[in-house]
């Protein structure tokens, strides 16, 4: 009886048959090889390059900040699959940040005033546009209205 065939890849890449060993235990056949992958995902081409202290360390920080590996990385920049990482401003107006504190509280003691009675109904919508306005105010200060009697 001939042992059962199993497709394999060899060192050049080419797809050849190689024989499985049966587990003499279970009786079932092991895997010697991995399953086969397609032609496209088949990495047969060496990349080596040289970098000096300050490049290496950009190439280590910027997959890091990606939250890829090295390898990766450069895969995902040379096919153009990388992400540009923006970096906003770090430091907000403290005053920006006691207001949204204080709006979160008032919010926060809102709905455990609702869920503390069922019972109790309120106006959602208005209290939703009154706090979107609130924000919108905060951030980018007091609406400027149109003069009536411009022309």
């Amino acid at each position: 009886m001939d042992p059962p065939m199993a497709i394999t890849r060899g060192r050049e890449g080419k797809m050849k048959e190689a024989t499985m060993r049966e587990d003499k235990d279970a009786g079932e056949p092991l895997r010697l090889a991995r399953q086969p992958c397609s032609e496209d995902e088949i990495r047969n081409r060496p990349l080596r390059a040289f970098l000096n202290e300050t490049e290496e360390a950009k190439w280590h920080e910027d997959a890091d900040i990606r939250q890829m590996n090295r390898h990766d990385y450069i895969r995902a920049l040379i096919m153009g699959q990388v992400t540009k990482v923006v970096y906003r401003g770090h430091q907000a107006d403290p005053r920006l940040i006691e207001e949204l504190n204080r709006l979160g509280n008032n919010l926060n003691q809102a709905l455990v005033y609702v869920h503390a009675d069922t019972t109790r109904q309120t106006d959602w919508e208005n209290l939703c546009e009154l706090l979107e306005q609130t924000l919108l105010h905060v951030m980018f200060g007091p609406e400027i209205g149109e003069a009536e009697d411009v022309h």
